[in-house]
């Protein structure tokens, strides 16, 4: 994957217009230079990569798929509540990456444990009171 683009100030001056200069979560906070941050939605990590040309689809610098957020708000969405409410990052932008990560990595071994299976061959029993009842 490449690095990051970087972001013009046009766009970020785009963003802060179209969202009329308040924060995306809602919560009626200004966005001030210095204190705002913005946020890729969906993240560049769940769109579409080519790395022929380099490019995400959508695009990385699309103003439509980016959200201005007070530092706050987006440590809150990167990161989650953290231990505001519950010790998780479930939801958030980290989080679900390693969700994904997590399934994948265990779907494949599941995988490469059928492929490995033989035709025909009995089960080997689950646990030792298993065994005890099949003889």
């Amino acid at each position: 994957m490449t690095r990051r683009p970087h972001m013009p100030h046009a766009i970020k001056m785009a963003v802060g217009t179209r969202q009329e200069w308040h924060c995306a979560c809602g919560c009626k906070g200004w966005l001030l230079f210095g204190q705002t941050e913005f946020d890729h939605n969906p993240a560049l990590m769940n769109r579409a990569f080519d790395p022929v040309t380099n490019t995400y689809t959508p695009d990385a610098n699309d103003p439509a798929f980016i959200q201005a957020f007070t530092t706050g708000c987006h440590a809150l969405k990167t990161f989650g509540p953290g231990g505001e409410r519950r010790i998780t990052t479930r939801g958030s932008d980290i989080g679900e990456a390693a969700r994904t990560t997590s399934i994948a990595s265990k779907h494949q071994a599941h995988l490469q444990a059928m492929a490995a299976k033989q035709c025909g061959q009995p089960r080997q029993p689950k646990s030792s009171f298993a065994r005890r009842v099949a003889r």
